[in-house]
């Protein structure tokens, strides 16, 4: 591939990890015992180990739930949902069954406190008779991996209209909302090669477009999209094409992302989807080819987001001119390419007649 450095450099590059990770994770596979450096390393080491299996534990029950006949209506759900049997494995998707105590009795059967449980976010204590009880009941399960596969925490979602819709893994030692994206763990040597990810909301949106053939994909777990999962997907690439839904929650998702990705110096684009879909259900919808057709039409994000501004605001009017420049401004001052920065304010001030002089005197305002 052209690239210098040792191994150790070259799977920090290709695995998007730190020196740290890569050398933990050679260990790993290589069964070769580190020494611990630090007072209390050892320790935090080990509770993270057991935290990692007991996910995995409940991941492989939640997995084997599926097959069960008390399963089946949520296997059924997964078909419904157009996710074919080698996707149910490949994401190892499964379902937490109508108990209260399904995953208390089965760890305990194999000698597993619900101490451990409750600090890997499984289960809840009752305040009053102090009996564990199951976070995750009849619900399907999509478990969150890191980048070396481990399972962090698990997503559940309701079969039918009961709310809340979702209910995720609360914030434990192993995992930190906000910082994970889901499904980078699959998609990453995709990103890698295609230099370019697709970012999404949620499970099903990552879930669908993959199974079709289209990897370089991730999903911000439903939550804004924040700097850490910036950082995240930058071990990879610096170029990302937003897809999100096409509702006013989703294009205020997007306008908020976009931001975010620009002062992390990323190169954005947006996919617009017709009205009232989003990518699980448009791909469903279009298959491959349709879902590839939306990315080529990925607008840039200055025509994306002054699209959306001329709808809102009338750019034939003053005020509305006005009000455009000052809801655009901001995105542009964050672009630190000097060259593209000037170039987005040209273009403004010939879509909106403007001299281009008094665009930018209200750009120094900001500084």
């Amino acid at each position: 591939c052209g690239a210098g450095g040792n191994a150790i450099g070259f799977l920090m590059k290709y695995e998007g990890m730190d020196f740290i990770e890569v050398i933990k994770m050679l260990a790993g596979k290589t069964n070769v015992a580190l020494p611990q450096f630090r007072a209390g390393e050892k320790t935090k080491n080990s509770f993270a180990e057991k935290l990692y299996g007991v996910n995995n534990l409940a991941c492989s029950l939640y997995e084997e739930n599926l097959t069960k006949e008390y399963g089946a209506s949520a296997h059924s759900y997964f078909i419904h949902r157009g996710i074919n049997e080698r996707t149910i494995k490949h994401f190892r998707l499964g379902f937490a069954e109508d108990s209260w105590q399904g995953l208390v009795n089965y760890c305990k059967g194999k000698g597993i406190e619900s101490d451990i449980l409750q600090k890997a976010g499984l289960v809840l204590q009752n305040t009053e008779s102090k009996n564990w009880y199951d976070r995750f009941r009849n619900r399907v399960i999509f478990p969150i991996f890191d980048l070396r596969n481990r399972v962090l925490g698990f997503g559940a979602r309701a079969m039918d209209n009961s709310l809340p819709k979702y209910i995720n893994s609360p914030e434990t030692f192993i995992y930190t909302k906000g910082k994970h994206l889901y499904g980078l763990n699959f998609s990453k040597a995709y990103i890698r090669k295609q230099n370019y990810a697709i970012i999404v909301e949620g499970y099903f949106d990552l879930i669908l477009p993959f199974q079709n053939g289209i990897r370089n994909i991730v999903a911000t777990l439903g939550t804004a999209l924040t700097v850490e999962q910036i950082n995240a997907i930058k071990r990879f690439t610096k170029n990302v094409i937003m897809i999100y839904d096409s509702d006013k929650a989703g294009e205020d998702a997007t306008l908020r992302g976009l931001d975010l990705l620009i002062e992390e110096d990323m190169n954005v684009r947006i996919a617009v989807l017709p009205k009232g879909t989003d990518p699980d259900s448009f791909v469903r919808k279009e298959e491959r080819p349709g879902f590839m057709n939306a990315l080529k039409k990925s607008k840039d994000l200055f025509d994306y987001k002054l699209g959306t501004l001329t709808l809102k605001f009338k750019k034939s009017e003053p005020h509305g001119k006005a009000r455009i420049v000052n809801e655009m401004l901001p995105t542009i001052a964050k672009i630190k390419n000097a060259v593209l920065k000037s170039s987005y304010l040209k273009k403004m001030s010939e879509e909106l007649s403007l001299d281009e002089e008094s665009i930018r005197a209200e750009l120094k305002k900001l500084k």
